[in-house]
C-alpha cells in the first residue's frame, strides 16, 4: 500500500501564484498654485522675505482675478439692462423736436434705482453712496459700484450747496444731495440714456466739445456771477462745464455776461438779462423786476 508521501503529486491541492506587485516610484507633487507653493515655503523653512514676495504675489493675483470678474460683470449688467426711460418733465427747460420747443425730459434718481437694481443683483453688483464732505459753499459725494468678486470702483460729484431763492438750507442741502447721488451713479456705471439729447435729435453725428481752456474760463466764470451750477448744467443738458457743445459756447458765455453787466446788459437788452438769465440760472435779479420789464417791452 502506497505511503502519503508516494500519492501522485498531481493529487496535492494547486497553490495559487503570487500575485505580481509593479512597484511605482512615489513621486512628490509640486504645487503649481501659489497657495501650495507659500505652504511649501513655510514647511522647508524658507525665509520670511521669500514668504513675504510669495504673500504680494497671491495679493496680486486675487486682485487681477477680482478686476476681470468685476468687467465682466460690469459687461453683462450694460447688456441686461432695459432702457432707462425720461419720465420727468422739466418745465423750466425746452429742446427742440420736429421743429418745435418742448420741455425736456430726464429719468429721476428713483426710475434709475428702479431700473438698474434687479440687472445688478443678477451679476452680483450693488452701489452705495460714502458720507458726503462739504468744503465752503461745495458737496461732494462719492458713489461706489462694489462686485461680490472684491472689487471696487467709485465715481464722485461735486456740486454748489445750491442758491434756490426761497429755500431753507435744509432744502439746498437735500436737493444737491440729490442731485450728487444721481450723477455719481450715472458716472460709475456709465449710463447714457438718463438725460435728454443736446436737440432732441437723438443719434446723429459726434458731438464736438469745448476746448480744455475753454472750459475751465467757463467753470471760473460760473463762480465769478455765483451762478446756480445745477440749473445751468441742466439747461445745456451735462453734467460738467467740459461737456457743453461748441456749438452753444457763445449762447452759455452770453448767459453770463448779461448777469455780470458784460456785452449783453440790461441797456441792451434788460428782459435778456433778467427774465432769462436770472430765472433760469437761479442769480440774484427779482423775478418781479423782469416782469415788468417783460410788460414795459410790450
Amino acid at each position: 500500500m502506497p505511503t502519503e508521501t508516494d500519492k501522485p503529486t498531481d493529487w496535492l491541492p494547486a497553490t495559487p501564484p503570487a500575485p505580481i506587485v509593479e512597484q511605482v516610484p512615489i513621486v512628490e507633487h509640486q504645487p503649481t498654485d501659489i497657495m501650495g507653493l507659500l505652504s511649501q515655503a513655510i514647511a522647508q523653512g524658507t525665509t520670511i522675505e521669500t514668504i513675504e514676495r510669495l504673500e504680494q504675489m497671491h495679493e496680486r493675483m486675487i486682485a487681477r482675478q477680482a478686476v476681470a470678474a468685476f468687467n465682466v460683470a460690469k459687461a453683462e449688467f450694460h447688456a441686461s439692462c432695459p432702457p432707462i426711460i425720461r419720465r420727468t418733465e422739466n418745465t423750466q427747460f425746452f429742446v427742440t423736436r420736429d421743429g418745435r420747443k418742448v420741455p425736456s425730459k430726464y429719468a429721476k434718481l428713483d426710475d434709475i434705482a428702479v431700473t438698474i437694481r434687479e440687472p445688478l443683483a443678477a451679476n452680483g453688483l450693488s452701489f452705495s453712496w460714502t458720507k458726503e464732505v462739504i468744503s465752503g459753499e461745495m458737496l461732494t459725494l462719492e458713489c461706489v459700484l462694489s462686485h461680490v468678486g472684491g472689487h471696487r470702483e467709485d465715481a464722485s460729484a461735486t456740486f454748489p450747496l445750491g442758491s434756490q431763492a426761497g429755500s431753507s438750507p435744509q432744502q439746498k442741502y437735500a436737493s444737491t444731495m440729490t442731485y450728487a447721488q444721481r450723477y455719481s451713479l450715472i458716472c460709475v456705471l456709465g449710463l447714457t440714456s438718463c438725460d435728454d439729447d443736446d436737440d432732441g435729435a437723438g443719434g446723429g453725428q459726434p458731438v464736438e466739445r469745448i476746448s480744455e481752456d475753454q472750459a475751465t474760463k467757463l467753470y471760473s466764470f460760473m463762480q465769478d456771477v455765483r451762478c446756480d451750477f445745477e440749473k445751468f448744467y441742466e439747461f445745456f443738458g451735462i453734467k460738467d462745464a467740459k461737456e457743453l457743445p461748441l456749438s452753444r459756447h457763445d449762447e452759455a458765455m452770453r448767459e453770463l455776461e448779461a448777469e455780470k453787466g458784460g456785452a449783453y446788459s440790461t441797456e441792451d437788452d434788460p428782459f435778456y438779462n433778467y427774465s432769462k438769465a436770472a430765472d433760469l440760472f437761479g442769480f440774484s435779479a427779482p423775478w418781479p423786476m423782469a416782469m415788468r420789464i417783460q410788460e414795459k417791452l410790450i
